[in-house]
């Protein structure tokens, strides 16, 4: 048996093993990097299946996928939970049960009940710590009980 003699330097390994750990970390790094995202797209799958199901339970017509939700509102509940009980978390709660008009035909409008029942289901999901704020400015809400979107004056 023959050994065949070694015709690389030492320079030359030396690059290949440089390049051959850098890229070794380079695939470590997606890894780890894709791990974190898989396990986070899970507990945001998790949680839209929990408020997908509670809109179900809570008699919606029309429920949106879970993807969009997770997609929209991701882990901590996007917009939604970035502090909902601020004066911009009312302005936005407020907005969406006015009559849509911009300028000066905006105004607001008796709404149904159902119309803050997904945001209160939302908050109460994804950032419980929130709801009992949000219920007390829906509380102070005059909204009617028919399901006809308070137009039945």
């Amino acid at each position: 048996m023959t050994v065949p003699v070694e015709t690389s330097t030492r320079r030359e390994r030396g690059w290949v093993y440089g390049v051959s750990i850098a890229v070794l970390a380079v695939l470590v790094l997606i890894a780890l990097l894709s791990f974190g995202s898989a396990r986070e797209d899970a507990e945001a799958r998790d949680k839209a299946q929990e408020l997908v199901d509670q809109m179900a339970a809570a008699g919606a017509a029309q429920l949106p996928s879970v993807d969009r939700v997770a997609a929209v509102l991701g882990t901590d509940g996007g917009v939604a939970c970035s502090d909902p009980a601020s004066a911009l978390g009312k302005a936005a709660i407020f907005a969406g049960l006015a009559n849509g008009a911009t300028g000066p035909g905006y105004r607001p409008t008796i709404s149904a009940s159902r119309a803050v029942r997904a945001e209160l289901l939302i908050v109460g999901v994804y950032c419980p710590e929130h709801l009992a704020d949000v219920q007390a400015i829906v509380d102070d809400l005059q909204l009617a009980d028919a399901d006809d979107g308070g137009s039945g004056y």
